[in-house]
């Protein structure tokens, strides 16, 4: 093999659960990566979740009654990070040497294979890291017939690869400097679903359905640039909204100098 790839990780989890009313969960990772270099491997990742069943608590049942419109009702929360290693690195990139094979020359009739200088070891980048939020509730129907859930999310990610513009070097030398965890991005959305559990005879169904709806936004680059103000509203991606491709919304058009500064 041209190497050795290695991962190891420790998880704990904790959980409680009173009355089967409230719900909490406690949980966390410490993961350590082989593409990363010494001093950089590892990284802790918790999280939290939490749920209360509404409909067993007194108040509720006294409520309902003998209704059975609503036969079960959680609200839930849950926090966690989550960490990545697959950002974009090869193999070793934090060690100085030559990749071997990479091109061939014809010298004297011999074929000669050639190598190649790697670059500038890549140490200095470790785990981007996914913020998650999630939002919902599950609730069941009519004795259980009709069961489903509504969510909002929310996921941000931290620490993806990009460039230190501000850290110069000069062009003789030949190669710039390699990326690091500056970036950030997030996607945010909801989504709803629900599903009828009947029976006809000895046969028991489910009909169900889910709806959807997620959008990215750009969050943050290393310390962006702009030479001027149009600059800025025209090539800015800074807390925007990604893979907008149907076109631009306007409200009007500028007819002259006035229009542009009365505006």
């Amino acid at each position: 093999a041209d190497w050795i790839e290695a991962r190891l990780g420790y998880i704990g989890r904790i959980n409680y659960n009173y009355a089967n009313k409230y719900y909490l969960e406690m949980a966390g990772r410490y993961d350590g990566s082989w593409k990363f270099a010494p001093g950089k491997r590892w990284g802790f990742f918790p999280s939290i979740s939490g749920g209360w069943r509404i409909t067993e608590e007194q108040f509720a049942k006294n409520l309902l009654g003998n209704s059975n419109w609503l036969s079960d009702l959680k609200i839930r929360a849950s926090y966690g990070e989550l960490g990545d290693d697959d950002v974009g690195i090869g193999a070793y990139d934090y060690v100085p040497g030559y990749t071997y094979g990479t091109s061939t020359f014809i010298m004297d009739g011999t074929v000669v294979k050639g190598a190649r200088d790697k670059g500038v070891p890549n140490s200095r980048v470790s785990w981007f890291t996914s913020k998650i939020l999630d939002i919902g509730m599950d609730y069941s129907l009519l004795n259980g017939k009709v069961t489903g859930a509504i969510d909002y999310f929310k996921r941000r990610r931290s620490g993806l690869l990009g460039n230190k513009y501000d850290i110069l070097v000069p062009n003789e030398i030949g190669y710039g400097l390699p990326k690091e965890n500056v970036n950030s991005d997030a996607v945010m959305g909801g989504e709803i679903s629900a599903a009828y559990n009947g029976k006809a005879g000895k046969l028991d169904y489910v009909i169900g359905g889910n709806f959807s709806y997620a959008r990215k936004k750009f969050i943050s680059s290393y310390k962006p640039m702009f030479g001027n103000s149009w600059d800025h509203y025209r090539y800015s991606i800074e807390n925007r909204w990604s893979d907008i491709y149907w076109g631009y919304e306007v409200v009007g058009q500028f007819k002259s100098f006035d229009d542009i500064n009365n505006y």
